[in-house]
Formats: C-alpha cells, sequence, structure tokens
C-alpha cells in the first residue's frame, strides 16, 4: 500500500492534486477487490507516533440499594417505656363516666370543670369518706389485664373547692387469700387545695398472693364524708415485665372452732357492726338498726376467722319495727372463696306488721369452698327495725 501512494507522487507537479488523489484511490480500491474482512477481537498495533487507544473498561456491576426498612410502632396500647395502658380517661365524652363504679351513696355526673378541658367525673353525694368510684383492669375493648403480682402506675388529676386543703386518694382495693377484703397501697396526699386541679401519680403493687383487685377515688379524713370531688385525666398502665412478691401479711391464720352465741343486748354490747350507712346500737335492751340508705345497709358481724366451711348454721331471732307499712327483717350470709362473692338466705320473717315482735328461725349449709363468711341482718328499703334474742349455732 505505501508503494502505490509513492507512485502517485512521481507525476507532474502541474497534474491536478484531485487527480492524483483519485487516481491513487482507484488504484488502492482495484488493488483489493476482495469484500471486507471480518473484524477479528484482535487490535491492530499501532505504528509509532499514533495515539495508543485507551482499553474500553469493563463495565462496574452495580449494587441493588439497600430498601430502607421503616421503623416499628409502638402498638397504641403500649408506652414508650413499654407499660402496657389499660385506661386512658380524659372525659371529652359523657360517655367516659361509664368506666367508673359507684361506692356508697356517691353519684357520678360529667362535670363540667375540667382540669385542661370542659369535661371531668364529678362526684357527690357522700356520706362517708370511702363513697366514690372505682375503676378495674378490664379496658375498653373488655379485655381483662391480669395484674396480679405486676407494678401498676396510676396517675389523675383531682380538684375540690370547700374552701380548705382535705386529704384525697386513690386507693387499692383486693382480697386476701382468706376472702376478706383489705387496702393496703394508695397514692394520695394529705393536702389536696381547694380551687385548684391537682396531679397526681405513682406505683401501687399488687401482691401476688392478692385477688379481686380495683382502684377507689376518695377522700380522706373526718370531716371530707360530704365533700363534692373531681377527677379528670386518669391514666392507669402497668408494667408487664415487673414481679411484685406475695404480701406475708396477707397469709390467713388458722381457723378457730366456732363457739354458739347467745344474745339478749343486756349488757349493752351490740356484737353487730355497721354494713354500709347503718348505725346499729343498743336500744332498750335490743339491737336497734337505724341510718339505712339501701336496703343491704344492716349489722354484720364478720367469722372469717372460725372454721365453717361445709357446716351448718341456724339462726333464731325475735324481729319488730315502727315504720308506717309491713316490712321484712332478714338474715344473710355473704360468702366468698377469695375470689367470687355469693348472698344466700339464712332466715326470713316474711311480712311484719309494725309494732309487733315476730319469732325467725332458719338455717343454712355454708359452701365447702367459702373462706370468708359473714352474717347480717336487713330490711326492706332503707327501713329502721329492732331485734333481740338472738342466737347462733353451727353444726
Amino acid at each position: 500500500m505505501r508503494k502505490k501512494w509513492k507512485s502517485c507522487l512521481a507525476l507532474s507537479v502541474a497534474a491536478s492534486m484531485l487527480i492524483a488523489f483519485a487516481a491513487c484511490g482507484k488504484k488502492e480500491t482495484d488493488a483489493d477487490p476482495t469484500t471486507t474482512p471480518e473484524a477479528t477481537a484482535t487490535v491492530a498495533p499501532t505504528e509509532a507516533g499514533e495515539p495508543t487507544p485507551e482499553p474500553t473498561p469493563e463495565a462496574t456491576p452495580t449494587t441493588a440499594p439497600t430498601p430502607t426498612v421503616a421503623p416499628t410502632e409502638a402498638p397504641s396500647n403500649v408506652t414508650a417505656d413499654g407499660k402496657i395502658i389499660i385506661h386512658d380517661i380524659t372525659f371529652e365524652s359523657k360517655r367516659d363516666s361509664l368506666y367508673f363504679g359507684q361506692r356508697g351513696n356517691a353519684a357520678t355526673f360529667w362535670g363540667t370543670i375540667g382540669c385542661n378541658s370542659d369535661g371531668s367525673l364529678q362526684v357527690n353525694g357522700r356520706s362517708a369518706a370511702w363513697h366514690g368510684v372505682s375503676i378495674g383492669f378490664t379496658d375498653a375493648t373488655y379485655t381483662a389485664h391480669d395484674v396480679i403480682g405486676k407494678e401498676v402506675y396510676v396517675s389523675f388529676d383531682a380538684y375540690q373547692e370547700t374552701g380548705a386543703p382535705i386529704g384525697f386518694s386513690c386507693t387499692l382495693q383486693v382480697n386476701k387469700p382468706d376472702g376478706s377484703t383489705t387496702w393496703p397501697e394508695r397514692v394520695s396526699t394529705d393536702a389536696l387545695p381547694s380551687g385548684e386541679w391537682v396531679h397526681m401519680e405513682g406505683m401501687i403493687p399488687i401482691y401476688a398472693n392478692a385477688s379481686a383487685p380495683s382502684l377507689n377515688f376518695e377522700t380522706m379524713g373526718e370531716g371530707t364524708e360530704n365533700v363534692e370531688f373531681f377527677i379528670d385525666n386518669v391514666l392507669v398502665t402497668y408494667d408487664p415485665n415487673s414481679s411484685v412478691a406475695p404480701n406475708p401479711d396477707f397469709e390467713p391464720a388458722a381457723k378457730v372452732a366456732f363457739e354458739n352465741v347467745s344474745l339478749d343486748f343486756s349488757d349493752n354490747n351490740a356484737y353487730f357492726g355497721a354494713r354500709g350507712d347503718s348505725v346499729p346500737t343498743v336500744v332498750d335492751g335490743a339491737l336497734y338498726v337505724s341510718g339505712r340508705t339501701s336496703s343491704w345497709n344492716g349489722a354484720q358481724v364478720d367469722y372469717s376467722a372460725y372454721d365453717l366451711a361445709g357446716k351448718t348454721i341456724t339462726v333464731s331471732y325475735k324481729a319488730k319495727h315502727d315504720e308506717a307499712g309491713d316490712i321484712e327483717i332478714n338474715v344473710t350470709m355473704q360468702e366468698s372463696d377469695g375470689t367470687d362473692t355469693t348472698y344466700n338466705r339464712v332466715a326470713s320473717s316474711g311480712s311484719v306488721a309494725p309494732g309487733e315482735w315476730v319469732t325467725v328461725t332458719g338455717s343454712y349449709t355454708i359452701m365447702d369452698t367459702t373462706v370468708a363468711p359473714t352474717l347480717y341482718f336487713e330490711a326492706t328499703d332503707t327501713a329502721s327495725f329492732y331485734v333481740d334474742d338472738v342466737t347462733i349455732t353451727v353444726e
């Protein structure tokens, strides 16, 4: 190819450069009549002075992007520190007041005095410090939370306007293994100021040997029986990873044998204590029960210390009243197996006319599972009544 190029240059200088280049090109074409050879993968070596072609770099494989994992959101009923929410009640609607049960004579309303809103729970109509409201551990979805042996956390706001500070409490109520009720722990203040919302919070241990827990909102101290109060922003949570040991004070003492009882009240000893709002006193040699505000109010005696399970109790008594119309004056056995409570009639007077004594006798066999029996007198509605010559025997 190079020799052919020199032949073209030997032509006359006057010849047209276009002709020279054309002739040169024709000869180059004619000299290689074959078809264009197929390209090979081998790159021909370059002559001196020509730039060396850069090798084509191999393609770098593209790494697939790592997907971003969205952060896992905590369930709506779990706090940031892992506690499970049972109640979060702000009283923004009247329905919120339905989570609370009434205790004693307390009446509840959706209050218009709120801590940080227009709603709260208003409690009035009380006639004893323990009268108030209670809440259990079943949430708004009707899920019962097992808080036995766990740490429970309570937070709430309280308000009263008596003009002076009062004691206020959120009190734990539980049953001991013997079925008796106790109030071992509380979140409280001795001086809830008047006319000012106060925030209260704290941890309440639910002992491993307790049962039937609930939280009671109530006042404390003398002179607080009739106080109207308000609560707001009630938050109840518990730590599922916590552990509370049994309370050694809850362990039942050994049961003692029952000794038969005969009462004529001549010694002015009432023997029976108050049940509810009643006032049992000895009047004219008889037990007089007055001040009752409900039919279950009356006079009672707790027999939890006695070995009565599975035994038959017989009660005999005389009964009288001074009401305007006929009433019934009955004796009933309250029983608890440590969890559930039942009420069974021992004896009934039937219809009793005013002003006359009637004699009543009845028997009842106590359940084998009973650990906390309580015997009590009660009557129709809120009537006051007398009982006398009471005998109680057990076989």
